[in-house]
């Protein structure tokens, strides 16, 4: 069972190394990309949500906490990746390296296969032209 699973999932990476997504790109580097974008929201998440942590104090000699960074442009920062995470999550699972608006009524290629591993946050995605 667990070699079947590794020669599906080699068969998998080595044909998203070989199809391109997007210009000089391929499925395997767009897959890469939408990782980074997601881990960089949320970092950029996690530290907005720090500072805007609210500590109670209950005299005026305890330790007052204030926030040195802009949660505003942290939030903004945070939308934008989240929206391009979700442009290019959506366009991989379409299997269309097309944007969404500008697709024919005919989509071109099909997602055949798809493995996504929890524990190690690797996702791989075959498609097959049509």
């Amino acid at each position: 069972m667990f070699a079947r699973l590794q020669e599906l999932i080699g068969a998998i990476n080595r044909m998203n190394s070989k199809t391109v997504f997007e210009k000089e790109q391929s499925i395997s580097d767009a897959i890469a990309e939408r990782d980074v974008v997601g881990k960089r929201r949320d970092f950029f998440a996690g530290i907005a949500d720090a500072a805007t942590t609210r500590q109670d104090r209950y005299s005026k000699s305890e330790v007052r906490f204030v926030a040195t960074v802009s949660v505003g442009k942290l939030q903004t920062e945070v939308d934008q990746l989240a929206k391009r995470y979700r442009e290019l999550d959506t366009r991989l699972h379409l299997g269309d390296s097309e944007e969404p608006e500008s697709r024919g009524s005919t989509p071109t290629s099909y997602i055949v296969g798809s493995v996504r591993s929890q524990s190690h946050g690797v996702s791989s995605i075959v498609t097959t032209t049509c």
